[in-house]
């Protein structure tokens, strides 16, 4: 019974791993949205068309530069909430074949929990989880969200594929979603933070569900691999609000921290004076790693905590909460408008 625990457990880490490599993904995705605010009802069959048109029409080069954003974003979009979507229903199978063991062949289950583990039903999965977990409780921002994504996997993950779809209802769902929780679409900080934040919950809330069930079963697929992005991910409740985004931000200033130490142990090739901060005083020999960490995204060579325990440093010499916080807002400032 060891070994098939053991493997019955190998085999969950792995799909786990995979679900957070699907929903880091996804918030990478979005991360590269410059411009949320851009909203122009739009068909996808026309676009080209209403581009392409617009200086016969009379049409600007605004408007059309706004279409293109809009397409842009679409793509962005899309791509996200495919991540989002897969991961979250990887990791609710995840929870119900957990739940299930030790049932592990196709003719042990009931034919409903053998159709949830096989079939795309991600508001079907929820449902069943409620029901066998009544401490799964989400809030109200958290169950629309999964309803989109909901509707979006069910409904339009293949869109592209049929040439007679002409509207992009996933976007327009998506905009109206941020508009709700973020009410100003023009702070690209507020919009990201509802998504990282409402992505986390749900996963913070899932994970509590699964460490429980793993100590119950005795099949432990909690423990999270710290080379690997499901520590980003499943990790996330320890920030505020289980924020993806808060995870995704430490992870920027890393990199922004290490290119500015690069920069200027080169100072006479790449002067950088007219950032009046000086970089932290990184390891020189910790360079290849440094390079593998920026290029590669080595989850292995991660330089958050290293930053972090700069941060520190700063509180105890300044000794003061307010101060403290202002100088790190004011570098973060610089760095963010120098690495654009």
């Amino acid at each position: 019974m060891g070994n098939e625990i053991f493997e019955y457990g190998f085999h969950l880490v792995s799909e786990l791993e995979i679900a957070a490599n699907f929903i880091w993904a996804g918030i990478k995705e979005v991360n590269k949205i410059r411009d949320f605010e851009v909203d122009i009802p739009i068909e996808l069959s026309d676009l080209m068309d209403k581009t392409v048109d617009y200086g016969r029409a009379g049409g600007t080069f605004q408007e059309a530069n706004a279409h293109l954003i809009v397409r842009e974003n679409q793509d962005k979009i899309f791509t996200a909430l495919y991540h989002f979507s897969i991961g979250i229903e990887r990791v609710q199978k995840t929870i119900l074949k957990l739940y299930l063991f030790p049932k592990d062949r196709d003719e042990d289950y009931e034919k409903s929990d053998l159709e949830l583990l096989k079939s795309h039903k991600m508001e079907a999965l929820q449902q069943r989880l409620k029901r066998l977990f009544p401490e799964l409780h989400f809030e109200k921002r958290e169950n629309n969200l999964l309803e989109l994504l909901s509707h979006y996997y069910n409904h339009e993950r293949y869109m592209n594929l049929h040439a007679d779809t002409k509207e992009d209802n996933y976007y327009h769902l998506f905009i109206e979603f941020l508009k709700r929780y973020s009410k100003d679409l023009t702070n690209r900080k507020t919009v990201l933070e509802v998504i990282g934040s409402s992505v986390g919950r749900i996963i913070a809330k899932y994970y509590s569900i699964l460490e429980n069930l793993s100590h119950e079963k005795g099949v432990f697929v909690y423990e999270i691999n710290y080379q690997k992005e499901s520590r980003y991910v499943y990790l996330a409740y320890q920030n505020r609000n289980a924020s993806l985004q808060i995870q995704f931000d430490k992870i920027r200033r890393a990199k922004q921290e290490l290119i500015l130490y690069l920069i200027e142990q080169g100072k006479a090739i790449y002067p950088v004076d007219s950032l009046e901060i000086d970089s932290l005083d990184f390891d020189f020999a910790e360079l290849p790693d440094m390079i593998d960490y920026i290029l590669n995204e080595n989850v292995l060579n991660d330089f958050t905590d290293t930053v972090e325990s700069f941060d520190d440093d700063i509180f105890y010499e300044v000794e003061d909460k307010k101060e403290f916080q202002r100088i790190i807002a004011e570098r973060k400032e610089i760095l963010d408008n120098f690495y654009k």
